[in-house]
Protein backbone atom coordinates (compact mmCIF):
# COMPACT_ATOMS: atom_id res chain seq x y z
CA UNK A 1 0.00 0.00 0.00
CA UNK A 2 1.27 3.48 -1.18
CA UNK A 3 -0.05 6.92 0.89
CA UNK A 4 -0.27 9.52 -2.31
CA UNK A 5 0.13 13.17 -2.35
CA UNK A 6 -2.83 14.77 -3.30
CA UNK A 7 -0.37 16.16 -6.78
CA UNK A 8 -0.09 12.52 -7.40
CA UNK A 9 -3.56 11.16 -6.99
CA UNK A 10 -4.40 13.63 -9.74
CA UNK A 11 -1.24 12.92 -11.84
CA UNK A 12 -2.80 8.83 -11.22
CA UNK A 13 -6.43 10.06 -12.52
CA UNK A 14 -5.54 12.45 -15.30
CA UNK A 15 -6.14 10.93 -18.40
CA UNK A 16 -2.49 9.53 -20.14
CA UNK A 17 -4.75 10.76 -23.20
CA UNK A 18 -5.13 14.01 -22.65
CA UNK A 19 -4.58 16.16 -25.84
CA UNK A 20 -3.58 19.06 -24.17
CA UNK A 21 -0.20 19.58 -21.75
CA UNK A 22 -2.13 21.27 -18.60
CA UNK A 23 1.20 21.11 -16.72
CA UNK A 24 2.88 23.14 -19.16
CA UNK A 25 -0.46 25.78 -19.62
CA UNK A 26 -1.13 26.01 -16.00
CA UNK A 27 2.39 26.67 -15.16
CA UNK A 28 2.08 30.30 -14.58
CA UNK A 29 3.42 31.60 -17.49
CA UNK A 30 0.75 33.42 -20.06
CA UNK A 31 0.01 30.98 -22.81
CA UNK A 32 -1.83 32.46 -26.08
CA UNK A 33 -3.61 29.81 -28.09
CA UNK A 34 -6.10 29.78 -30.71
CA UNK A 35 -9.04 28.13 -31.44
CA UNK A 36 -9.02 25.14 -34.44
CA UNK A 37 -4.78 25.62 -34.29
CA UNK A 38 -4.10 24.85 -30.41
CA UNK A 39 -7.35 23.65 -29.27
CA UNK A 40 -10.80 22.35 -31.40
CA UNK A 41 -13.80 22.34 -29.06
CA UNK A 42 -15.26 25.78 -28.46
CA UNK A 43 -13.52 28.53 -26.50
CA UNK A 44 -15.88 28.70 -23.63
CA UNK A 45 -15.67 24.92 -23.46
CA UNK A 46 -11.64 25.29 -23.47
CA UNK A 47 -11.89 28.30 -21.04
CA UNK A 48 -13.88 26.28 -18.41
CA UNK A 49 -11.52 23.32 -19.11
CA UNK A 50 -8.64 25.83 -17.81
CA UNK A 51 -10.73 26.56 -14.58
CA UNK A 52 -11.56 23.28 -13.73
CA UNK A 53 -7.53 22.14 -14.10
CA UNK A 54 -6.44 25.05 -12.37
CA UNK A 55 -8.56 24.41 -9.53
CA UNK A 56 -8.28 21.01 -9.16
CA UNK A 57 -4.09 22.14 -9.07
CA UNK A 58 -5.30 24.53 -6.42
CA UNK A 59 -4.61 27.21 -8.55
CA UNK A 60 -6.71 30.50 -9.89
CA UNK A 61 -6.45 31.35 -13.91
CA UNK A 62 -7.76 34.00 -15.75
CA UNK A 63 -8.46 34.02 -19.37
CA UNK A 64 -9.04 36.39 -21.69
CA UNK A 65 -10.51 36.04 -25.47
CA UNK A 66 -9.88 38.62 -28.55
CA UNK A 67 -11.13 37.96 -32.00
CA UNK A 68 -8.11 38.65 -34.27
CA UNK A 69 -9.02 38.52 -37.83
CA UNK A 70 -11.75 36.06 -37.13
CA UNK A 71 -10.03 33.58 -35.45
CA UNK A 72 -10.73 33.16 -31.52
CA UNK A 73 -7.38 33.51 -29.27
CA UNK A 74 -7.26 32.98 -26.13
CA UNK A 75 -4.54 34.50 -23.44
CA UNK A 76 -4.02 31.73 -20.31
CA UNK A 77 -2.42 32.32 -17.00
CA UNK A 78 -2.68 30.31 -13.98
CA UNK A 79 -1.41 31.86 -10.72
CA UNK A 80 -1.13 30.40 -7.44
CA UNK A 81 -4.26 31.42 -4.77
CA UNK A 82 -2.15 32.24 -1.85
CA UNK A 83 -0.24 35.00 -3.87
CA UNK A 84 -3.21 36.50 -4.35
CA UNK A 85 -1.31 37.36 -7.57
CA UNK A 86 -3.91 37.82 -9.94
Amino acid sequence: MKKLSSQEAYDFKSNPRSKYDWGTLLDGSNWLMIQGKDFDCSIKSFRNRCYRYARERGLGCNTHIRTIQGEEHMLIRAYNLADGNR
